[in-house]
C-alpha cells in the first residue's frame, strides 16, 4: 500500500510539473503558436489537443481575474480543418 501511495504521489506531481511547463509556453496575449496546440509533438493537432489549448488559456486568464470575453465566436476546429481529416497541420 505505501508502494502504491508514493507511485501516485510521484506521478501528481509529474502531472503538476508537466502542467506548468506547458502553462510557461501559452502566451498570455495573442495567436497561441502551433507548438503550444501540438501537445504530443507529432506535427498536427488534434481537435482534442485544440481544445485543451483553448481551456488551458481559458482557465490561465481566468485564474489572473481576466475572463475572456467572445470566446462563444471563435471559430471552431472544423473551420480550420478544411479537409475533414480530424488534424491540423503547420502547413495549412
Amino acid at each position: 500500500m505505501k508502494i502504491l501511495n508514493e507511485t501516485m504521489v510521484l506521478l501528481a506531481a509529474g502531472s503538476l510539473l508537466v502542467l506548468a511547463v506547458q502553462a510557461a509556453e501559452m502566451p498570455a496575449r495573442g495567436s497561441i503558436p502551433f507548438t503550444v496546440y501540438d501537445q504530443d509533438g507529432n506535427g498536427s493537432i488534434s481537435q482534442t489537443e485544440f481544445s485543451a489549448a483553448r481551456a488551458e488559456r481559458m482557465a490561465g486568464k481566468a485564474a489572473a481575474g481576466m475572463p475572456m470575453r467572445g470566446m462563444g465566436s471563435q471559430p471552431s476546429f472544423s473551420i480550420f480543418d478544411a479537409d475533414g481529416n480530424g488534424q491540423l497541420s503547420a502547413e495549412r
